[in-house]
């Protein structure tokens, strides 16, 4: 455990399973884009205001690590949500 803290920190959790004891690592994954609609009409006009869409989702993930009673590292994997839509958005489109 304590060679696994020195590489990628501390986990967030040390929970109990059947399997023995299991740390979790959460982090999100967040993803942007944005198009700005007033770039094409400057091509042709002369002022154009800033027409931009944006969206923005984060979704959270998980790594997990079970160790066995003498904690050596017995199974470790991610865990994703089953779909690839983000838990927050802030475009509500």
């Amino acid at each position: 455990m304590l060679e696994l803290a020195d590489h990628i920190g501390a986990p967030d959790e040390v929970t109990e399973s059947e399997f023995g004891v299991v740390a979790l690592y959460n982090w999100s994954d967040t993803k942007s884009a944005a198009v700005d609609f007033g770039a094409l009409a400057r091509l042709i006009l002369p002022y154009a205001p800033t027409m931009t869409l944006n969206k923005t989702g984060i979704t959270p993930e998980q790594f997990q690590v079970v160790f066995d009673p003498q904690w050596a590292v017995r199974a470790y994997g991610f865990s994703r949500r089953t779909t690839d839509e983000p838990i927050v958005w802030f475009w509500p489109f």
